[in-house]
């Protein structure tokens, strides 16, 4: 990319912990999500009167801000949005261990080597995560502890309306992968991950970056695209580098490692952040948990 559209890269961003929604994007919910103040009312009620009639749902009180992520994931479409509430109901009962409390404290889970929620979200309110497969160890760390812990930030990161809104974009690394990792690489596997994130998970997706291009990351992305819908597979962005990230995000919300200027002690403070989501999830209902406040991550 041209050093003029690096510039341009280089924008405003925002802090990741937003519990209000500058008017901006409120704007931007209305024109890309068709989100107004009648609409909201009509489509709760209807998403309430669906759930009621549902003999699966029936006996669920849906908290109105969980119902909330899934008419914005859905743009307000309540047949659809209602679908994928019935798949996350589903997914939750038969995956019921992936949210249970184990009493663990996330800063002795290996979860804080190789999974990172950068502090800043992009000019454009989305929220970046970051997934060193790399450094995962599948003999200490299972496929049910990864998707425990990954769970665990998506829906807690959720609770805020600026990621309902505007997504995330989420940043795969692929280097020093090896065998053991291979080995986790069956279409299995690869579907829970596409169950969960895509036709469960309420998130919005609008940027895939799979960086240090090898065979693992060939033969995961060749298996996981088969899945996605056309317009997913043209958010993915693939870099030989890491550098190459600099064309789509403004170095100072990089971590250095990444090109960026990001300094390690601004990563240490979300660590703080990603122990509170853990607890948080570990009293996940099944109606779904509100909006997330100011007060509820203070000490």
């Amino acid at each position: 990319m041209s050093s003029i559209n690096r510039d341009k890269i280089q924008q405003k961003m925002l802090p990741f912990v937003m519990e209000n929604i500058p008017p901006i994007y409120m704007e931007k919910a209305l024109i890309e999500l068709n989100e107004s103040k009648e609409g909201v009312a009509r489509a709760l009620k209807e998403m309430r009167e669906r759930a009621k009639a549902n003999k699966r749902t029936c006996d669920i009180n849906f908290v109105d801000d969980f119902l909330l992520q899934f008419l914005r994931h859905r743009k307000y479409d309540t047949d659809r949005a209602f679908r994928q509430l019935l798949n996350f109901t589903e997914f939750r009962i038969l995956h019921s261990e992936w949210f249970e409390c184990r009493g663990e404290n996330i800063y002795n889970s290996p979860l804080k080597q190789y999974f990172s929620i950068l502090p800043h979200r992009t000019a454009d309110g989305c929220a970046v995560f970051i997934f060193e497969v790399g450094k995962w160890n599948p003999s200490k760390f299972s496929t049910d502890d990864l998707s425990r812990e990954w769970l665990s930030l998506f829906f807690q990161s959720n609770r805020y309306p600026m990621t309902q809104i505007n997504g995330y974009k989420v940043i795969y690394d692929f280097a020093d992968t090896s065998f053991r990792h291979w080995r986790q690489c069956t279409p299995g596997n690869v579907y829970h991950v596409y169950n969960g994130t895509i036709n469960c998970f309420p998130g919005r997706y609008k940027e895939i970056h799979l960086v240090n291009k090898n065979a693992l990351m060939n033969a995961t992305w060749t298996i996981f695209k088969a899945f996605l819908s056309q317009k997913l597979r043209n958010r993915a962005f693939f870099h030989m580098t890491p550098e190459g990230l600099l064309d789509h995000f403004p170095a100072s919300m990089l971590p250095e490692h990444y090109g960026g200027t990001l300094k390690e002690f601004k990563m240490e403070e979300m660590k703080e952040w990603k122990n509170r989501a853990y607890k948080f999830q570990h009293t996940f209902p099944p109606c779904g948990q509100p909006n997330l406040e100011k007060e509820s991550y203070a000490e």
